[in-house]
């Protein structure tokens, strides 16, 4: 069990609040339930809004670094050492594996899991020799095992490859150029969506790599991206306060390739995943 600490209250009333504002150092809301995290170096709790009490808490062994919810039901936490799934029908969190030694020190910028649950990627960025570098811990449930990637962003997405009877996992990762840094993925019609910090979006086909077009969205730098999978897009905070929605219109994407007679296959291909969606 955690330790016992002071609750964070989200109670708007004439109680004095037992911590104050500055003692808070991130909130996370639930992207599909009524749950709102909060967090404070190693003391991370979970309240129900509607209910307007706490769910859950617990005191890690480390200060937690990055956190995202994986599913309504999930949080996934990473500290120094290692990353961790609460599930709220758990009281205690459940260690997944360690972190990679090459990460240690770098910022956590990404962490996800396939949907089978069976892989994992954790992306950092830190500075070598002047120069940012982007390292991604891979890991395996199956084996246990793990491997470090040189990229700065990484999906987990589940395609069905052309000529494969069953979906299967897939590994996209994009690489950082000398101008550019990734941002996040969006996979959707058998389609890679980028946004990177410079607010430049790619469409990259999954199977090929082939990059379909490009285009710079706004002369600003994103500094928060998140995945809107409900609507299969991506939406994006700049820093002067602008909000980016971006999503593809598979019917524009459609004619858009059929004007490409080099993409004839790629268009055939995502004409009948549009037609599946239809």
């Amino acid at each position: 069990m955690g330790k016992t600490d002071p609750q964070i209250s989200p109670k708007k009333d004439q109680t004095p609040p037992s911590w104050t504002l500055h003692q808070v150092q991130g909130a996370l809301a639930n992207p599909t339930c009524p749950l709102l995290a909060v967090r404070a170096s190693q003391l991370a709790q979970v309240y129900d809004v509607d209910q307007r009490s706490l769910k859950s808490q617990w005191v890690f062994s480390h200060p937690i670094e990055h956190w995202v919810w994986l599913d309504p039901g999930t949080l996934a936490v990473v500290t120094e050492e290692e990353v961790l799934h609460w599930s709220m029908q758990r009281t205690k969190p459940r260690h997944q594996f360690s972190r990679h030694e090459r990460l240690w020190g770098m910022e956590v910028v990404g962490y996800q899991q396939d949907a089978s649950c069976m892989w994992m990627a954790l992306s950092a960025l830190g500075l070598e020799q002047g120069q940012v570098v982007g390292l991604t811990q891979l890991y395996w449930r199956g084996g246990q095992l793990s491997q470090v990637i040189e990229v700065q962003a990484m999906a987990l997405p589940h395609h069905r490859f052309s000529r494969n009877p069953q979906a299967s996992a897939a590994l996209l990762a994009a690489v950082r150029s000398n101008k550019e840094r990734t941002g996040q993925f969006l996979s959707h019609m058998g389609v890679a969506a980028i946004l990177t910090k410079h607010a430049l979006f790619f469409l990259a086909d999954v199977e090929t790599a082939q990059v379909i077009h490009r285009i710079q969205l706004v002369r600003d730098i994103l500094f928060a991206t998140i995945l809107d999978d409900k609507h299969h897009s991506l939406l994006g905070v700049c820093r002067s306060g602008k909000v980016l929605s971006i999503s593809i219109c598979p019917y524009r994407l459609c004619q858009y390739l059929a004007r490409r007679p080099a993409s004839l296959y790629l268009s055939q291909r995502v004409l009948q995943l549009v037609g599946q969606i239809s």
